[in-house]
């Protein structure tokens, strides 16, 4: 079984609930583009950097943003990647910058 919960994941007055996969190994954290689409955030308009690991095309590109996520009940700001170059029926990851460096005190 796969470590995927359910987070809420917002942006502005626009929110959502989403399934994602908690991965240590992950350097960042990164959803698929559409669901920044469906945030009304303009995706390309954030920091491009390239990564490699869960895309679907060779030397993908991500853009960072800040949104808010929820998990478990507790809300925080943090910057997470969105890409259109996931692979189809892939998760969205939390990885260590945007989840795990949000609760290092806390363990």
């Amino acid at each position: 079984m796969k470590p995927i919960i359910p987070i809420g994941v917002s942006s502005g007055k626009n929110s959502l609930r989403y399934g994602v996969l908690i991965d240590s190994g992950a350097d960042f954290s990164i959803f698929d583009g559409e669901i920044g689409d469906a945030l009304g955030i303009d995706v390309r308009s954030g920091v491009r950097h390239v990564f490699g690991g869960i895309q679907n095309v060779k030397e993908s590109e991500a853009f960072r943003h800040v949104v808010i996520i929820e998990v478990g009940g507790l809300k925080y700001e943090t910057e997470v990647s969105f890409s259109y170059d996931i692979a189809p029926h892939g998760h969205g990851i939390l990885g260590k910058k945007g989840f795990f460096q949000s609760f290092c005190c806390l363990f």
